[in-house]
């Protein structure tokens, strides 16, 4: 491992932030490009080892109101109070509030996932690279409407620069590079 985080050619926990967009159920009952538990077990999962290797988490949550029954019931035990954004935007980028909160962060590496694919996802992730973020987009941590919705969007990140990545390969990187093996 380097001693810059950002000249690491890996994910480690000195390099990149966790952002969830919209991983709320009201959205979830729309998607037929993936199974909803297995959905949320990935974003469950990789939320919760992000908060063991103490790697930033920021959930922007599309709620008029500050209400966090809004956010997933099975990560509202793993992201705390601090890590979720409530705004009524449906553009991410269209908060500055929460921009503001992931310049915070100070990494330029951001992992994304949440729901939609075709939606806030891509708006978040197209903003960010054009913002001079490096951004990797779970495909197993987000989905769409339909399964050519989420493929296309898919296709239109990457083609914009985005690296599409699974949870389990983030985690082994994190891993890797962070404790000198792989997570299992």
């Amino acid at each position: 491992m380097t001693s810059d985080p950002e000249s690491e050619p890996l994910l480690t926990p000195a390099n990149s932030a966790l952002v969830f967009i919209c991983p709320q159920a009201k959205f979830a009952s729309s998607l037929n490009s993936a199974e909803r538990t297995e959905l949320f077990n990935h974003l469950l999962e990789i939320a919760t080892e992000a908060q063991s290797l103490s790697i930033p988490v920021l959930s922007f949550v599309e709620s008029t109101m500050a209400d966090r029954n809004a956010l997933d019931s099975r990560l509202r035990d793993v992201i705390d109070d601090q890590a979720v954004h409530f705004s009524s935007a449906a553009h991410p980028w269209r908060d500055e509030a929460f921009v503001e909160k992931l310049n915070e962060f100070g990494r330029r590496r951001l992992i994304v996932g949440g729901l939609t694919t075709e939606g806030p996802v891509s708006f978040a992730v197209l903003s960010a690279l054009a913002d001079g973020f490096a951004v990797y987009v779970l495909t197993d941590g987000c989905a769409g409407v339909s399964a050519s919705d989420h493929e296309i969007a898919l296709a239109r990140m990457a083609q914009a620069g985005a690296v599409l990545v699974s949870t389990a390969g983030v985690r082994h990187e994190w891993g890797a590079a962070g404790k000198g093996d792989a997570v299992t």
